[in-house]
């Protein structure tokens, strides 16, 4: 035992009533004792000083009756709990047999010296934050995208959003864990090694810088940009922020490969005694460092098992292999081992995430399709525009949720009268649409001449002499309003349009060889047709369509649903795919159901051929997805084609129907000649190909010696060629009339604006340029190049206007002239009027030498005074705290938008011309105030948040929260005086107040730059097991509530033993921590290179 050690011998006494009491006491140093051993038989005299002196003052604390036999107890309760550990430890040694290679190891450094091990964990660490970094510019390159398309859209930009963001993007790269860099950190320090503190240290600066250098820079670009178009900052103060943001940038990453150095020199310093062998090292070690190792291969054997089953699941999905292989290649310098660790533990994440997404995919896909209410429309969404899992759940969810909600929303409105009304108005609607089409009579005669053929089904002795008096009455009516009405072709010349690769494009050019098929098989599918099953889905298809049509009559002005995409894709889907199927077979019907058939085709005919204004595309909406589209005269006069070619089917002469089928593509060719049919060019071969095809089987039928086959497949060889030569067509004439256009010469100048001055992002798309570009990919390439181009490469004004910029750019995407123009306001936004940071880039390029920041300022400061900016801007730039990449992503966009509201106030201070009294519309959050208070002084204080009737105000002495409760709080506004002050005590008194809130705002701390209140635990039994978490240091802070009272003791006593409280990191070789005020003036400018 050392000599030092002091022993506190006292004399006890049991009393009669059986307490303990301590007669006398007094402590021995163990060098006594030691003396008194070494001389056996002599007398060891003990110092008089310890016979007067307190045992209390030599020994601390003392329990009274610890006597010696109790400490036996302890000691042997001691002695056997360490023999259990180490039985248990020899156990857990000998299942490392399970893995020898792992039981090599264990035996390799426990006969070797400690610094051995250490090295090996400094080797591990350093390993680890290598693929860190590498992960971290993969998220940086994939951030800045994000950032950039966030600040040319400032509204709704929440911190939320930008946490979501960050952790979407942090959630699919193989990112090493936070909790195996902390266990490779305590490791290290709880050797006590010099080495290996001076070590942790630099791995502690290395990582926090990795993390701010991949999100709190860019960040902070963020916020100076949405500070500029929220007019927080004018165009000097922005560029003299992205200057001073891009110089600490830089720095941060020079400072980040100098660190990356220095870890990876300090992980091999860890020397070992040459002259130590094998088992004097292993007996010189503590045994609780021999147990430590045993513990950490334990944990490693079980890792490596648990990466072989990871890697076999991976094997069995196949899928995620290529990522494992990617992910493998990004940094080789590294171990290898704990990068396959780290792959194959996203990966395999990502796959049981996958595995949960399918399986609630699925689960809400069936709960949306049982419902029924909203089955079609969930369908048609999750094939036309889920793209992945997670919208087919969102889709699926969502679904079911409107579904329940119309279920009881159904069983609640039946009972109103508003219900019953509406029912009544579609039914109405529903029966007298038809007579819509009957133009040039009065709305009362047209009535009543429908009504009157409605009845002719049942008057006449048959069916056949209804339906030929329906359509000569048709035949009439639409003649008339194509004469009056005219085609309805004019708008896009056919070569300017394509077709998107969409679910609507697909399903109209499906119609259309379904149509021709089906017209082309009627003597083959006639059984079938003819068959009761037929006639119910012909009526279904029939009511269906008379209620689709009758919705934008019955439903009220407030409901209109010509603006809904889904009410469109349901015309479309029953105009173009249904209602030929439904045509036909009720032509086919005969017997007991002619009758009926009669008069559904009669309200068939009269709304699909008559109702040209009912079927208007004008409100047709692009997001649908349909670009087929025909005009409706058109299209009247096909189904009235279809109509009759398949009444003729009922005739015994051949010659009828051959008739008939010549009526079909004569249409086709009519209707080209007045206008056009629509769609692409190519659509006319193709549309010419199908009612060909009709009218060959008609005239087979007609000749039986005639080849159905061949001449079918002549024919479609002819489309086909016919469809080449009319694509080709179409891209000679789109050639030219971009060169008219000047489309491919607007896109190579910004092109080249952008590539000159540098605005493009480093990782974007590059737009390809071809002279044959349709103008839709024109425009697609044209919103390239914007998303592209960087936020402060745009002037204010284009950016204030992009909305609707965007909005015409989709509106002419059919046109090179309007795409040609928003290519000329994209080029004016970007090259007129200049920016003053373009200008500085410029100068800056054109010199020979990089002109200091010092000098930057001056220029900017005799353009605007950009003082308080450049001042704040020195402390923000130049300093960064803890915390993952999500983190300091938030950190920064809360740093700048407090910077922006601290101008604000500033240039509200500086317009004043005198102190005068506080008023709604002056009030500024930061504004500096003075508060008259009735029951003592006034004092001094800034504004922190604003109400209706007052303000909320805060001292800017923090001693003066002592002087009473009306130090802080919430004052009426004639209490509130505004001061005028200097720019320089204005300077003075924020910095001041950012330094006192820095390491609160950088560290894990209070606002008033306190530790936090640690974690606690809940009351109750059901919250034994939540930790509370606060954000203040205690209940009596500022930033809790207004007591008179600072502070608590508690916060007190924490705040004295936090010598280590994380604050602000300084942007220096080191990363050392920030100093104090009065110690800073020197680092919040950078010295001039």
């Amino acid at each position: 035992l050392e000599g030092s050690l002091t022993f506190c011998v006292q004399l006890e006494h049991r009393s009669p009533r059986g307490s303990e009491e301590v007669l006398a006491r007094l402590p021995i140093p163990a060098r006594l004792l030691q003396q008194a051993v070494n001389q056996p038989g002599e007398t060891v005299q003990v110092p008089q000083e310890l016979l007067t002196v307190s045992p209390e003052s030599v020994c601390g604390d003392l329990l009274s009756g610890a006597g010696i036999r109790n400490a036996m107890w302890l000691s042997a309760f001691s002695e056997f709990w360490q023999l259990l550990l180490d039985v248990a430890h020899l156990l857990l040694f000998l299942c490392l047999a399970l893995a020898p290679w792992r039981l090599l190891q264990c035996v390799y450094f426990a006969c070797r010296p400690s610094q051995v091990w250490r090295g090996t964990l400094a080797r591990q660490l350093s390993s680890l934050l290598l693929v860190k970094e590498a992960m971290l510019k993969i998220y940086r390159r994939e951030l800045e995208p994000l950032l950039n398309a966030a600040a040319k859209d400032p509204p709704f930009r929440t911190s939320e959003k930008l946490r979501e963001v960050a952790a979407k993007l942090l959630g699919r790269l193989p990112m090493p864990g936070k909790n195996g860099e902390m266990g490779l950190l305590s490791e290290l320090q709880a050797s006590n090694d010099e080495v290996a503190m001076a070590f942790v240290e630099k791995v502690k600066n290395y990582s926090f810088l990795q993390n701010a250098v991949s999100s709190y820079w860019p960040g902070l670009t963020l916020g100076a940009n949405l500070l500029l178009l929220k007019k927080s900052f004018n165009p000097q103060e922005h560029a003299l922020s992205l200057e001073k943001i891009a110089s600490a940038q830089s720095r941060a990453d020079d400072l980040l490969l100098t660190l990356a150095a220095e870890v990876q020199a300090a992980s091999v310093e860890f020397h070992s005694p040459n002259d130590a062998g094998l088992l004097s090292s292993a007996c010189r070690k503590p045994l609780s460092e021999h147990r430590r190792l045993v513990q950490i291969f334990a944990c490693e054997v079980l890792k490596d098992y648990g990466t072989l089953l990871l890697g076999f699941l991976l094997l069995i999905s196949v899928y995620r292999l290529p990522a494992v292989v990617e992910g493998l290649r990004q940094e080789r310098q590294a171990d290898f081992v704990q990068r396959m660790r780290i792959v194959l533990g996203c990966q395999v994440r990502l796959f049981m995430w996958d595995l949960w997404m399918l399986f609630t995919a699925i689960l809400a896909s069936l709960l949306a399709i049982v419902t029924l209410v909203r089955a079609l429309e969930f369908l048609r969404t999750a094939f036309l525009h889920c793209e992945s899992l997670e919208d087919l759940r969102r889709e699926a969810w969502d679904a079911t949720k409107d579904a329940l909600n119309s279920i009881g929303e159904l069983f609640i409105l039946l009972t109103f009268w508003d219900s019953y009304k509406t029912l009544v108005y579609a039914s109405i609607f529903a029966v007298l649409l038809p007579a819509w089409g009957l133009t040039l009579l009065p709305i009362w005669m047209r009535i009543v001449l429908w009504l009157a053929l409605c009845f002719l089904p049942f008057l006449l002795p048959s069916a056949s002499y209804a339906l030929w008096t329906f359509a000569v009455v048709v035949a009439m009516f639409f003649l008339i309003a194509l004469v009056k009405k005219g085609s309805g072709s004019g708008g896009v010349p056919a070569h300017l349009k394509t077709m998107r690769v969409s679910g609507m494009n697909v399903l109209v050019l499906l119609s259309i060889f379904t149509d021709a098929a089906l017209l082309s098989s009627l003597t083959y599918l006639e059984p079938v047709l003819q068959m009761e099953l037929c006639f119910y889905i012909a009526t279904g298809i029939t009511i269906a369509w008379l209620v689709v049509m009758s919705m934008p009559h019955a439903m009220s002005s407030d409901q209109n649903c010509l603006k809904s995409g889904k009410f469109h894709v349901a015309l479309q889907l029953l105009r173009r795919c249904l209602l030929p199927a439904a045509v036909v077979l009720l032509m086919q019907m005969d017997g007991e159901f002619s009758r009926v058939a009669c008069l559904l085709l009669a309200f068939l005919s009269f709304t699909s051929v008559l109702g040209l204004d009912l079927l208007s595309q004008d409100h047709l909406p692009d997001a649908i997805g349909l670009d087929l589209v025909q005009p409706p005269a058109f299209l009247a006069g096909l189904i009235f084609v279809q109509m009759v070619f398949t009444a003729a089917q009922n005739m015994t002469s051949m010659w009828p129907q051959c008739a008939a089928a010549v009526l079909m593509p004569a249409w086709v060719m009519v209707f080209q000649c007045l206008g056009g049919i629509g769609g692409p060019l190519w659509v006319l071969p193709l549309q010419l190909g199908t009612s060909t095809v009709v009218l060959w089987s008609a005239l087979v039928r007609a000749m039986p010696a005639m080849s159905a086959v061949g001449g079918a497949a002549v024919v479609t060889l002819c489309a086909v060629i016919a469809m080449l030569l009319s694509e080709c067509l179409a891209q000679r004439r789109r050639r030219e009339a971009m060169e008219k256009a000047g489309v491919a010469k607007v896109l190579r100048q910004i092109l080249d604006k952008l590539t000159k001055k540098g605005m493009q992002l480093e990782n974007h798309h590059t737009p390809q340029i071809c002279d044959t570009l349709s103008p839709q990919s024109v425009a697609k390439e044209l919103q390239a190049f914007e998303e592209s181009t960087r936020m402060e490469g745009l002037s204010v004004s284009f950016l204030q206007n992009r909305k609707e910029w965007l909005a015409t750019l989709r509106r002419g995407r059919n046109d090179y002239e309007m795409v040609a123009e928003c290519g000329h306001q994209l080029l004016e936004g970007v090259c007129t009027p200049p920016s003053t940071l373009q200008i500085f880039l410029l100068m800056r390029r054109r010199s020979g030498r990089r002109i200091p920041t010092a000098i930057w300022q001056i220029i900017l400061e005799y353009l605007s005074d950009v003082r308080y900016v450049s001042k704040m801007l020195g402390a923000v730039v130049n300093h960064f705290g803890s915390g993952g990449p999500g983190q300091q992503l938030l950190r920064a966009w809360q740093v700048m938008d407090n910077l922006g509201q601290r101008v604000a106030a500033t240039t509200a201070v500086m317009d004043m011309t005198q102190s005068q009294i506080l008023s709604h519309s002056l009030a500024r959050v930061g504004l500096p105030v003075t508060v008259e208070s009735a029951a003592g002084p006034s004092w001094r204080g800034r504004v922190v948040g604003t109400t209706r009737n007052g303000v909320w105000v805060e001292a800017l002495d923090p001693s003066s929260w002592r002087n009473g409760r009306e130090a802080k709080g919430i004052f009426q506004f004639d209490k509130v005086r505004m001061e005028k002050q200097s720019l320089e005590e204005r300077i003075q008194e924020d910095l001041q107040i950012w330094w006192r809130e820095a390491r609160g705002l950088y560290g894990d701390g209070c606002r008033c730059g306190r530790p936090l209140h640690p974690p606690t635990r809940g009351v109750g039994w059901c919250d034994c097991f939540r930790r509370r978490k606060y954000q203040f240091c205690c209940q009596n802070c500022w930033a809790s509530n207004y007591n008179p009272t600072p502070h608590s003791d508690g916060c007190n006593t924490r705040t004295a033993r936090s010598k280590d409280f994380s604050g602000p990191r300084r942007l220096a070789p080191g990363c050392p921590r920030a100093v104090e005020l009065t110690e800073a003036v020197a680092i919040l400018e950078p010295a001039t290179e």
